[in-house]
């Protein structure tokens, strides 16, 4: 698939729209970036980091092909392409300032994650992927209460009768 096709169908997907979707956003792009073999260059890590040195035109993205700059700066782009093709108008101007792929995942990181509806979204998530192992139900009875806490701290308090049912069928 060509890169103009593959921006176009990101174009056509669900864009992240704040807190209320950004979990759902984070996986689907998380995957996206995967697939597209740029994953690390958004997380910043391993080939992804920036390298310190380069010469003057590779940081216009002018170079040889085989130089560790020019392939980080063609991933880069790549990587940021994605993330900022996914981003509705209200979330694409938190990265506006940037063209590096990671600062732009950290900057939406930062605003979005652990606020809001996805805290609810992540603390359901966990609250559903509960199990007990019957060696070490201290363990399990800390999870259960931390996920309720962070359930309730987003606003959303857990009936204790809903709390204690899910208890019970774990």
């Amino acid at each position: 698939m060509s890169t103009e096709r593959f921006l176009a169908n990101l174009k056509s997907q669900e864009k992240l729209k704040g807190s209320a979707n950004y979990l759902s956003w984070k996986r689907r792009i998380e995957q996206t970036l995967a697939q597209a073999g740029v994953l690390e260059y958004a997380l910043g890590i391993k080939k992804g980091v920036k390298p310190i040195t380069f010469l003057p035109n590779e940081k216009l993205g002018i170079g040889s092909r085989e130089s560790t700059y020019i392939i980080w700066f063609t991933s880069n782009a790549q990587a940021y392409s994605i993330i900022e093709a996914t981003c509705g108008l209200e979330t694409v101007e938190t990265i506006q300032l940037t063209v590096d792929a990671s600062k732009a995942w950290k900057l939406l990181q930062n605003r979005y994650e652990g606020k809001g509806n996805y805290v609810l979204t992540k603390g359901f998530d966990d609250w559903h992927a509960l199990s007990l192992d019957p060696e070490d139900i201290a363990a399990f009875n800390i999870r259960f209460k931390n996920i309720n806490s962070q359930l309730s701290g987003a606003g959303l308090d857990v009936p204790l009768v809903m709390s204690m049912l899910h208890y019970l069928n774990v």
